[in-house]
């Protein structure tokens, strides 16, 4: 059975690094997004609401380095990696494969599948090329999502999955793989697309 998923954002205020000094010191924001919410969960929808600092606070905090992503920053990003996927070709019950190292665009690479209805494989990120093309093959990968850190394996086992149409690198340079396999950066291959939810939104699994 289909479910009705929606997310409501609310801020009134923004950051004045990104607003030429500007606190956006608004009013109705967060009244409007609570309105949305009712209005959602009367049309049967399963929406979320996030006000105020619940919207920028970190949903992810790399342990290393301090980075963090905020739940704002998250949500946009997963959706426009989902948006991409789509575009791709990838439906509902497609299957997709995540092999990195421990990495602050990890979450998404999830996220985007969770969103989307597709099943992903998150594979180990000290396997050798065959360990790795052995589960692309076995899960029917459609999509390869890896790091730079690891792009030489992931692209020496490329020819070995006929099944693999396209990688995707999230924070190195886009190209060609093995066996003419269309390679992509990440954030080049997501500028212009929605960060808003893809149209036939679905819950996806691991």
């Amino acid at each position: 059975m289909a479910i009705g998923l929606s997310l409501h954002l609310g801020l009134n205020h923004v950051d004045p690094r990104h607003y030429a000094g500007w606190d956006g010191a608004l009013v109705a924001c967060e009244a409007d997004a609570r309105d949305m919410e009712s209005l959602a969960r009367r049309a049967g929808f399963k929406p979320v609401r996030l006000s105020g600092s619940e919207v920028t606070r970190a949903a992810v905090i790399m342990a290393g380095t301090g980075e963090t992503i905020s739940y704002g920053e998250l949500e946009a990003r997963s959706n426009r990696l989902a948006h991409l996927l789509r575009a791709r070709g990838l439906r509902r019950l497609d299957h997709y494969s995540i092999y990195m190292e421990n990495h602050p665009r990890y979450v998404e690479a999830c996220a985007a599948g969770e969103r989307s209805g597709h099943y992903y494989t998150c594979v180990n990120s000290f396997l050798t090329v065959e360990e790795l093309a052995y589960i692309l093959q076995n899960s029917q990968s459609k999509v390869l999502i890896t790091s730079q850190a690891k792009r030489e394996i992931a692209l020496a086992a490329l020819p070995l999955c006929p099944k693999v149409e396209l990688c995707i690198v999230v924070d190195g340079p886009g190209g060609e793989g093995g066996d003419g396999k269309k390679v992509v950066n990440l954030e080049e291959a997501t500028a212009g697309l929605p960060s808003t939810p893809i149209a036939d939104e679905a819950l996806g699994t691991a």
